[in-house]
Parts: structure tokens; sequence; C-alpha cells
């Protein structure tokens, strides 16, 4: 497996104006210790107790998976600082994708200042310094209450324009915060959508994601009421339909119901424009890269689903090529 175990190894910039260009480098993480407390279950959203060894060991396949198509694998476990902390007692650690995220030219990192999980934000913002060096980063405030936001709630929909979700886990406070700096690093349209504040909308991914048929989005029936927020990089801002934001855009639109959803259709990963990795996939999602020529490679994320994530939640992006 082509995975990197030494921190001191530097990366030239991270990259990512779009979901499906070729992928160059992901960052996982490997769950540590054991997790049997059905209050925590609770508090983190898991869908029941979970076998963390079980969750690891699927993680590793996935890691393998990424390798074998030709994805330079980062494994956070090997790449926090000697001394810095002890990832067993940060049992949610199984989804970097929450806690960082590249958007154009830049890494974002994400906080949830007075959670459980806080430490993993910090956590991940000096490991990727050191991957990238401290000018590559958009750090927040990890002490401001309401700056709240996690990178599941960012899919680039097409080249250079990005659908963001106010809602469960990301602030307004926190996507106006980056705004300027999505702009300035590469970004030309970036709209904002509120999904309801439900934990099955807990991430934008697991309702929308490009579509395998290529030139549209798979997405929720629920964005079928909801008015979007646009701002252009000319300083311009509307408030525009969904469909018409989508005709804007070129985008073609597919709807998928709510048995679709919660079965996760949407949470997958592009290798390329040709290839994509998922976890046991959905029937239609089968359907869908059948018909446009889309190789599927699959790894059953079993344990993972139960912890409330999957291929996509598992996969923190690091490099995509132009």
């Amino acid at each position: 497996m082509k995975s990197t175990t030494a921190h001191q190894l530097t990366l030239s910039a991270p990259h990512s104006f779009s979901e499906t260009s070729g992928l160059k480098s992901v960052l996982l993480a490997l769950p540590e210790g054991s997790f049997d407390d059905e209050r925590m279950c609770d508090y983190f959203g898991y869908y029941r107790v979970i076998d963390l060894s079980a969750a690891r060991a699927e993680l590793e396949k996935l890691a393998e998976a990424y390798s074998v198509a030709g994805v330079q694998v980062y494994i956070l476990n090997n790449l926090v600082r000697e001394g810095q902390c002890d990832l067993s007692a940060l049992p949610n650690v199984l989804f970097p994708r929450d806690v960082a995220g590249v958007l154009g030219k830049r890494i974002f990192i994400g906080s949830q200042p007075y959670s459980s999980r806080a430490p993993e934000f910090e956590i991940m913002a000096q490991v990727l310094e050191d991957l990238f060096g401290r000018d590559q980063l958009v750090v927040p405030n990890f002490d401001d209450p309401l700056m709240t936001g996690e990178f599941g709630d960012f899919v680039c929909v097409k080249d250079r324009t990005l659908l963001v979700n106010i809602g469960h886990r990301t602030s307004l406070r926190f996507a106006q915060m980056i705004l300027a700096s999505l702009f300035e690093y590469g970004f030309e349209s970036v709209a904002f959508v509120q999904l309801p504040r439900e934990l099955r909308y807990a991430h934008l991914d697991l309702a929308c994601n490009v579509s395998p048929s290529g030139g549209g989005l798979l997405l929720s029936r629920i964005f079928k009421s909801l008015v979007l927020r646009e701002y252009l990089s000319d300083g311009r801002r509307t408030f525009i339909p969904l469909e018409r934001w989508a005709e804007r855009h070129g985008l073609t639109l597919e709807f998928i119901t709510d048995s679709e959803q919660e079965q996760g259709l949407v949470n997958y990963v592009f290798i390329n424009r040709d290839e994509i990795i998922t976890g046991t996939p959905h029937p239609r999602l089968a359907e869908l890269a059948c018909s446009a020529g889309v190789k599927l490679h699959t790894v059953p994320l079993d344990e993972v689903f139960a912890a409330g994530g999957r291929v996509r939640c598992a996969t923190l992006v690091l490099e995509r090529e132009e």
C-alpha cells in the first residue's frame, strides 16, 4: 500500500476544484482503542455500539483500494506528532472529511469548539501544517462557540462551483468566515442551501453528489422546495430557486427517494471521471455507473456505516489533478 509514515514529508500544494478530476492523494484515519458506551453512541449519532477493531480493518481495506487505484494514501495515525494526542481517546476519528477540506488551493480547517470532537480539529490542523506548511491553511477561531463547520457540508458541484449546507453541523458564521478565502483561492460561485436540521441531513454529502452520468447532480427530493443564496466572485449575490441555479450552471438534476438517500446512494468518491469508489453499492448507483461506463470499486464498510458515515466521510481528499 502506498501509505506514508513520515510526517516530515511535505506536499507541494493542496488542490481540489472538482469532485471528478483525477485523485492524487487522500488522508484516512484509523480508530484506536475500544468503544462500548451506549450513551456516547447516542451523543455521536451512531446507530449502535461499534466494533472499532472491525471498523479499523474496513478502513485499512479502503486505504488499500485507493492505493491499488494509484492514489497516494496518508494515514493520520502515522502523522500525529509524538506526545501530541492519544488517538484512542478520540473514537470518532474515523471521519477526517468532517474535520478539514481542501477547497480550491487551500486547506480549510473546521471547528466544533465545545464538543468531544474539538481536539480532532486542532490535531488535524497541526498534521496538515506539517504536510503542506502553515501558509496553505485557513484556520478558524477554535474558541468561538458559533464557529462550527464540517466539510461533509461542502460539495464541488462543478469546476470552481461550490454548494454549501448551512445546517446541522455548519453554521452561517463559519461559512461566511471562509467565503472571501474561497473566492481568493479560485472559486467563482458559492451557493448556500439550508437542509433540515435532522441527523439524516447531518451533512450535505449524505443528500447530494455529482452524478456518475456526468453533467449533473444526484440529490434528495428535499432540495425541490429549497431556495439557494448564491455568491459570485464579482461581488454579486442573489436568492435563486434550485432549478434556475442548476440551469445557470448547466447542471441536470436527478432526484433520489428518501429510502435511497438513507441507504447511502450518493456517498461515494470519484477516483477520476471514469472510476468511483464506494461501499456496498446501491442498485441505482450500480445502474447509473454501468449506463455511463463508470467502473465501481467497492469496499464494504458496514461497521463504519454504523458510526454514521461512509466512504466519502472517511476520505479527506488532499490533491486532485488540474
